[in-house]
């Protein structure tokens, strides 16, 4: 079973997603599907074809986007490493 939702979006609001669409290669029904999909935290179902190179990386860089960047030191000298080994 298929679900159809009608909501309204503000204009400015839908030329930000068109062009994040855009930037997919997406048009805007598929993006907001995408979206709809990640926010569920389940994945699109696979085209029985098979995914193009594409869209697997449109997929891939969704995910990445979804995490944030941490931008925190880590030290990882050596002594840092083994500290309190008894040497």
């Amino acid at each position: 079973m298929n679900m159809n939702v009608n909501i309204v979006i503000p204009d400015q609001v839908e030329a930000l997603l068109r062009r994040k669409a855009a930037a997919y290669g997406q048009d805007l029904s598929e993006y907001l599907q995408k979206v709809v999909f990640e926010e569920a935290e389940v994945d699109l179902p696979t085209p029985p074809s098979g995914e193009s190179t594409e869209d697997f990386m449109s997929r891939l860089q969704a995910m990445v986007q979804r995490h944030a960047v941490r931008c925190g030191h880590v030290d990882d000298s050596r002594e840092s490493i083994y500290a309190g080994c008894g040497e």
